[in-house]
């Protein structure tokens, strides 16, 4: 996979690891899979490297956090990798991968030890301008009903809730896989304070919901739930859905916002 780069590269050129210490435990954040063998020479070497610096004991525990931050696939042993099972055939880096991690893990320790600050190294590429969709079937272009643009309210909030009940409102709106807001969000929870409006929720909160239903041929409707809980403040407040639509003959993508009508959250 390292030579195919598009519509970006297969593979991570910029690989991040970390070690946590909360009392004696310390925790080591991978970004791949290792195999049981290579999972224990590297919690073998980072010991023996903390003990060397005096930072463990016989008490303290190590434990391999995988996937974290970036995903390289499976980290084998040297051994391992020369019969080329599934796990080998997918270490991307080559033999001496899990090598590499035990050095940079030392430098890790090392500077622990000694309180100093690691070198940041190389910064990861930024991708936010690949088009993820080219890897998948088109969804085709987007439309909506003569009167109601992107963005306009199909059902409407209802003008009060109360602790307990779930608030929705429902959108037309374009295809979600358009843009997958990676850097903002489908949606917002906003209150009112004191005639400005803050956001308190997005789509990331347990809180909130949005659900897509294709319409007929071509149209989308994008509802939007929040499920009001214990501890909301009362007062006023709306929500917000943002996407993009696509045009038929160009495909170019256009962003679009909708905003409820204000309602009333009550003790």
């Amino acid at each position: 996979t390292g030579i195919m780069h598009f519509p970006a590269p297969w593979t991570a050129s910029v690989v991040p690891i970390q070690i946590f210490k909360i009392g004696q435990l310390f925790l080591l954040g991978v970004p791949g899979e290792f195999t049981t063998m290579a999972g224990r020479r590297l919690r073998a070497s980072v010991m023996t490297s903390l003990q060397k610096h005096g930072l463990a004991d016989e008490n303290s525990y190590i434990i391999i956090s995988g996937l974290s931050n970036e995903y390289t696939h499976y980290i084998t042993t040297y051994e391992e990798y020369q019969i080329q099972r599934y796990e080998a055939a997918s270490t991307l880096y080559g033999p001496h991968t899990l090598a590499a991690y035990q050095q940079e893990f030392d430098n890790l320790v090392t500077g622990m030890a000694l309180n100093e600050t690691s070198l940041p190294g190389p910064t990861p590429p930024n991708l936010n301008y690949v088009h993820w969709c080219l890897l998948e079937c088109d969804r085709g272009p987007d439309g909506h009903p003569v009167g109601s643009g992107y963005g306009s309210i199909e059902t409407d909030v209802n003008s009060q809730y109360s602790i307990g009940d779930v608030a929705s409102v429902t959108f037309w709106g374009g295809n979600p896989d358009n843009n997958y807001m990676t850097q903002s969000s489908y949606l917002t929870v906003d209150m009112n304070v004191n005639g400005s409006w803050n956001t308190i929720l997005y789509d990331g909160d347990w809180e909130t919901k949005m659900l897509w239903k294709r319409h007929g041929v071509d149209n989308n409707l994008i509802t939007i739930e929040w499920s009001i809980i214990d501890g909301t403040q009362p007062g006023q407040y709306r929500i917000t859905h943002s996407g993009y639509s696509k045009e038929a003959i160009t495909g170019k993508l256009h962003s679009y916002t909708g905003t409820s009508s204000t309602f009333t959250v009550t003790a």
